[in-house]
């Protein structure tokens, strides 16, 4: 399994490296004047690769499918993480949903360090190569309340932390900002599934200085990007309005379709 970090001016906070500085990890930045200022700061413990690929996660996405075997597994993850928490009963549970005598938001307290990480990996994809799954992933937020099945097949693969089998799909560069949407609607499209463990949760810093930009310079080719995914996808998308949120700024994967569903594409 090889392990990318992509990463965007976080030249002096970019911390995933630190965490697999025991394994062999790449980590991809866009040009030669970031990589020498990544170099500079000395935070990265891995191989390091300027793709001299266009702004954007899925141009350099698709850099490292093209450093992979068609049949490779292959760990992506974004270069902002403070820790992998873990459900406290991971390995006593015999049971597949948290029950109703445990509180889950008390119960996801337990760090593992990359040694640990790395084997539940291995165990996701032994699972996904037994089911059929080519994209896997881990919890996409801390609230116990959402996460108290460990898994789920039909859902939104965060791209914090993601574990790809290349195959035949290639991210698709219309969608930048919300690639892991798009790719999660091109995997359950062409293979009807995805591998979702809900009881670990990758935790990153997230919309910090550096990466993309803030959430009001991304609005406006967020919600085109989102527009586009609606149309395409008009059985997985949909819009979900969120508070305080621009209207047709977020998106969720949901089979169910939607009465009246609107396409702003």
């Amino acid at each position: 399994m090889k392990i990318f970090i992509f990463t965007y001016d976080r030249f002096d906070s970019i911390s995933t490296s630190e965490y697999f500085k025991d394994y062999e990890h790449t980590i991809l930045c866009h040009d030669e004047k970031s990589k020498g200022k990544y170099l500079e700061h000395k935070k990265i413990h891995g191989d390091i690769l300027a793709t001299n690929e266009p702004k954007g996660l899925a141009n350099n996405r698709n850099f490292a499918l093209n450093m992979m075997e068609r049949g490779e597994w292959a760990l992506f993850f974004v270069d902002d993480l403070i820790s992998v928490n873990e459900y406290n009963y991971y390995d006593e549970a015999d049971y597949q949903d948290i029950p109703d005598h445990i509180d889950p938001n008390k119960s996801f307290n337990k760090k593992i360090d990359s040694k640990q990480f790395i084997a539940r990996c291995e165990q996701e994809i032994e699972k996904c190569d037994k089911s059929g799954a080519f994209l896997s992933g881990f919890a996409s937020n801390e609230n116990g309340f959402f996460l108290k099945k460990k898994y789920k097949y039909k859902n939104h693969v965060d791209g914090r932390a993601w574990l790809v089998k290349k195959d035949v799909l290639t991210f698709d560069t219309n969608t930048q900002l919300i690639d892991d949407y798009s790719f999660t609607a091109m995997n359950l499209d062409y293979y009807g599934k995805v591998n979702v463990n809900q009881w670990i949760i990758p935790k990153c810093k997230r919309y910090t200085k550096g990466g993309y930009g803030s959430v009001r310079e991304r609005l406006q080719q967020k919600m085109e990007e989102c527009a586009y995914l609606v149309n395409k996808y008009p059985n997985i998308v949909h819009y979900s309005n969120k508070k305080n949120q621009e209207e047709y700024s977020h998106v969720v994967i949901r089979y169910k379709k939607i009465a009246n569903q609107t396409s702003m594409f």
